[in-house]
C-alpha cells in the first residue's frame, strides 16, 4: 500500500473489483446461506461501530462515578426520578 490508511488508484481498482466479486459470488448463494453471510456482514460492522460507543459510556460511566465519590453531585433515589417521569409522561 502506498501509506498507512491511503491507497494508490491501482490498489483502489483491486479493492473494489474483490469486493465486486465477493458480492456476485455472495448473490448466487441461496438463501438461507445468503442470509448468513448477510448477518455476519452486519454484526463485524456493529460490533466496529460499538467500540467507540463502548469506549464513550465508559469513560461517561467513570466520570459520572467520580462526580458521586467526590460529593459534587447527589444520587436521586429511584421512586424520585420514577414519580418525575411518570409526571412528565402524563403532561
Amino acid at each position: 500500500m502506498a501509506s498507512a490508511g491511503r491507497r494508490t488508484a491501482r490498489e483502489e481498482g483491486i479493492v473494489r473489483a474483490s469486493a465486486e466479486a465477493v458480492l456476485e459470488a455472495a448473490l448466487q448463494l441461496p438463501r438461507p446461506e445468503l442470509e448468513q453471510v448477510l448477518e455476519r456482514l452486519l454484526s463485524a460492522l456493529d460490533a466496529a461501530e460499538d467500540t467507540g460507543v463502548d469506549a464513550a459510556w465508559s469513560a461517561e460511566a467513570e466520570r459520572r462515578l467520580g462526580e458521586l465519590r467526590r460529593g459534587e453531585v447527589k444520587p436521586i433515589p429511584w421512586a424520585e426520578v420514577r414519580a418525575a417521569a411518570c409526571d412528565h409522561a402524563k403532561r
